[in-house]
């Protein structure tokens, strides 16, 4: 089995088992919100809010109670997804007015040697002139084949798709594994695609003190 046909098998399990817990939980918001509609309705001559919810079942405050878990983590989700967006953009204002290579690539100044591909719909690939500076043509050409090979498969999509759903449903484990099998198999779906492996893992025990990638999810890979 090839690692291509691994991802989709992974991707297809993960958006299936999203589908399952989506329809779950409108399921049971549904149900809250009929539970908070009966009692608003039954509750206009109470006294009090106490008195209100006292009226409610242990099965009615369950109901409620994942109700209000299943919102926090959509709230949760949108926000990862509104920072990971604002991220994005920072980094494209960053980036405005750095060489471009005759290639397509952003070539950027900084002390550290890393390259990486960022963006949603159009990922673009931007690497540090140091690694072209200090780096052997071939370890640049490897770095640059395993980031073309994320871009053509979008995988940085993908990878801000899965920071959403590890926030929404932060209390499903099985989602976090389904993230954790992802990355690894992108990477080295992308390290296939690199013709010299050697090259590569030089390039990598070169520069792995001095890679750092943002700590808030950037659309990046």
């Amino acid at each position: 089995m090839t690692l291509a046909i691994t991802k989709k098998k992974i991707a297809g399990a993960l958006i299936g088992t999203v589908g399952v817990i989506v329809l779950a939980e409108a399921l049971v918001l549904r149900a809250g919100w009929h539970i908070l509609g009966a009692q608003a309705t039954e509750g206009c001559a109470c006294v009090g809010q106490s008195a209100l919810f006292g009226q409610l079942t242990f099965g009615q405050w369950v109901i409620l109670g994942f109700g209000a878990l299943f919102i926090v983590g959509w709230i949760l989700g949108i926000g990862t997804y509104i920072r990971t967006l604002i991220r994005t953009k920072h980094m494209l204002r960053v980036l405005t007015g750095a060489a471009i290579s005759k290639e397509g690539f952003i070539l950027f100044r900084g002390r550290l040697c890393e390259a990486f591909t960022f963006g949603i719909l159009k990922p673009r690939i931007a690497i540090c002139a140091h690694c072209i500076e200090v780096l052997p043509q071939e370890e640049v050409q490897a770095m640059l084949a395993h980031e073309i090979a994320h871009a053509r498969s979008l995988d940085p999509l993908w990878f801000l798709l899965l920071d959403v759903a590890r926030a929404a449903f932060f209390f499903v484990p099985l989602i976090r594994q389904f993230a954790q099998w992802f990355h690894t198999a992108a990477e080295l779906a992308a390290d296939d695609h690199v013709g010299n492996r050697k090259a590569l893992g030089g390039a990598l025990l070169r520069t792995a003190e001095g890679i750092q990638r943002p700590q808030v999810p950037l659309a990046i890979s």
